[in-house]
């Protein structure tokens, strides 16, 4: 129908590179078919445009075109693949805003794109995990991405001093309340009695983005 002929048009437009006529195309419709959607995004993902991509995203879930979470678990393989660290970030960050249930999936996603991106953002990688981890999920789970993210030392480091982390179970975005604990060079420099950062201080709790 007029939304397949639309979805053709819009993947003609994108292999000759011609964005703004495919936007233009796509935009003004009242409910573009998946198809489409898929393949702006795919452009946005291939060419890292980490605005366009979240703004595609925000559209789609305003519209109610809600592909399922292995779709957009599948998206977020191929940006962290090159390395996309906002893209995946700003997913992240929007499904959150949606009160959609995020899985191990996307920041484990987002640790990867964070060993992938060169040189590698080893800041971002510690902050994801730590946030993780305070949120339920095991840390061990992150070894593999921690790994070439931080270096095998620095993950063991993480790993081990994750235990001290106390969980909470909200569903933030990942740009507030995000934990700036400072963590050790060396767990030897901290008492495993009282790890840092667990004295009560609300000045522990900073507002930063990813």
């Amino acid at each position: 129908g007029l939304e397949d002929a639309a979805a053709a048009t819009i993947r003609q437009l994108l292999k000759r590179n011609c964005v703004r006529q495919a936007e233009a195309h796509f935009f003004p419709l009242e409910k573009p078919c998946i198809s489409s959607c898929n393949a702006l995004m795919e452009y946005y993902v291939r060419h890292g445009d980490a605005a366009r991509a979240a703004t595609l995203l925000d559209f789609m879930l305003e519209r109610r075109l809600l592909p399922t979470m292995e779709t957009y678990a599948a998206m977020c393989d191929i940006m962290a693949f090159h390395g996309h660290v906002a893209l995946v970030q700003n997913m992240l960050e929007i499904l959150l805003s949606h009160n959609m249930e995020v899985s191990l999936h996307f920041y484990t996603a987002l640790i990867t794109a964070c060993g992938n991106k060169c040189p590698p953002d080893t800041a971002t990688a510690e902050r994801t995990f730590r946030r993780a981890v305070r949120k339920g999920f095991r840390a061990h789970d992150f070894r593999r991405g921690l790994d070439r993210a931080v270096g095998a030392r620095r993950a063991q480091e993480l790993i081990s001093w994750a235990q001290f982390l106390p969980v909470q179970r909200d569903d933030l975005p990942l740009s507030a309340a995000l934990i700036s604990w400072g963590l050790p060079g060396s767990l030897s420099s901290h008492s495993e009695q009282t790890p840092p950062g667990d004295e009560g201080d609300d000045s522990a709790f900073v507002t930063e983005r990813l």
